[in-house]
């Protein structure tokens, strides 16, 4: 915690050195164990840190507690709310051989919280794929 900081002044602060450092290690391969459980570890820190601000929401800590649960045993580094505020989406990071446990996870929060849930895998190309754009438009009045 920042000194005499609140949460929501803390935390583009702090997020903006936890992507730094997210970068960084994906930078430099991120391949061992020991990059993925800091990785994962910065997700978890994120995510904290957002709901400390009271833009987190029942349902995504119930999800990212759940992740913390199985653990690296299970290969399940880290996770964190991510998208809009309030909830939603979680994002975890998760070996990819081990789908069938984040969808265990999954699975356990929709029975005991009664919610739908469909989990997502993979990556895509993102933004790269389509170009960045370049024009302005001018506003009319």
């Amino acid at each position: 915690m920042i000194s005499g900081g609140t949460p929501a002044a803390e935390h583009p602060v702090l997020e903006h050195d936890r992507v730094r450092r997210f970068r960084a290690l994906l930078a430099d391969g991120a391949a061992g164990e020991d990059a993925r459980i800091q990785l994962g570890q910065l997700m978890y820190e994120s995510h904290a840190s957002y709901s400390a601000c009271g833009l987190g929401s029942d349902g995504t800590d119930r999800l990212v507690e759940l992740c913390r649960a199985a653990g690296p045993a299970a290969g399940v580094y880290g996770a964190k709310i991510t998208g809009g505020g309030s909830g939603g989406t979680v994002a975890v990071l998760a070996e990819r051989r081990m789908r069938g446990n984040v969808d265990l996870i999954a699975d356990r929060y929709g029975r005991e919280s009664g919610r739908g849930s469909a989990v997502y895998a993979g990556s895509s190309d993102g933004a790269r794929a389509f170009g960045v754009r370049t024009e302005t438009y001018a506003a009319s009045h």
